[in-house]
C-alpha cells in the first residue's frame, strides 16, 4: 500500500482530496431543470461517443452553445465541474456565490464559484438546459498534465441522473437510454 501512495503524485492526491471536498459541500446546490426528452427526436436511447485516455472517459461537449471543450465523464461526482474559469470569465457569466473550500493540506483555503443557467451539448445529440455547474477558482486537477491533452472539467451525474447508463468500453461508447423504454439484460 505505501508503495502505491508513493507512486501517485502528490499534486493528484491533493486534487483527489479536493475534489471530495467540493462533492461534499455541493449537496446543497440548486435542483437543475433536466428535460429527459433533451433533443430534437424522440429517443429511447442515444450513443454518445467517447476517447478512453489513462482510465479516464473523455466526451465533448459544446459549453453554453459557443464554446467546444473536454469534459471527464464522472457518473461517481454528483455536479458537474469547470476547472477553467477563464472560460467563463471570457462569456461573461456572473458567479452566484463564492464557496470556500479546505485544501489538502487543511490549512489552504481554495475557492470555488456557482454559475447557473449553463447550456451543456454533448455531441450535437443531448441537451442538457440551465445546469448549475461549479467552476474551479485554479485548476487544482491538472488533468491536463495527466491525459496529455486539454481538460476543461468533469461532468457529472447531475447531467445524466435521467438515463440509465451503458458504457461500451471497447466501442467508445456510452449508451443513454430513458428509464421507460431500458430492457434489463436477462
Amino acid at each position: 500500500m505505501w508503495k502505491l501512495r508513493n507512486e501517485i503524485p502528490g499534486w493528484w492526491r491533493q486534487s483527489l482530496l479536493v475534489w471530495l471536498f467540493v462533492a461534499g459541500y455541493c449537496s446543497g446546490l440548486p435542483a437543475q431543470v433536466i428535460d429527459p426528452n433533451q433533443k430534437i427526436r424522440d429517443f429511447s436511447r442515444i450513443d454518445l461517443p467517447f476517447q478512453y485516455v489513462n482510465n479516464l472517459i473523455v466526451v465533448d461537449v459544446v459549453f453554453n452553445r459557443t464554446v467546444p471543450l473536454r469534459f471527464i465523464f464522472d457518473t461517481g461526482a454528483e455536479h458537474t465541474i469547470l476547472t477553467k474559469r477563464e472560460i467563463t470569465d471570457l462569456l461573461r457569466l456572473p458567479y452566484e456565490r463564492v464557496i470556500r473550500i479546505r485544501g489538502a493540506d487543511m490549512s489552504q483555503d481554495l475557492f470555488a464559484y456557482l454559475v447557473t443557467g449553463v447550456h451543456l451539448e454533448i455531441e450535437d445529440r443531448l441537451n442538457a438546459a440551465n445546469q448549475a455547474i461549479l467552476v474551479l477558482d485554479d485548476d487544482y486537477f491538472r488533468f491536463d498534465e495527466l491525459t496529455g491533452m486539454q481538460i476543461h472539467g468533469i461532468l457529472g451525474a447531475d447531467v445524466f441522473k435521467h438515463f440509465v447508463v451503458r458504457i461500451n468500453y471497447s466501442r467508445q461508447v456510452i449508451t443513454l437510454f430513458r428509464v421507460a423504454a431500458f430492457k434489463p439484460p436477462r
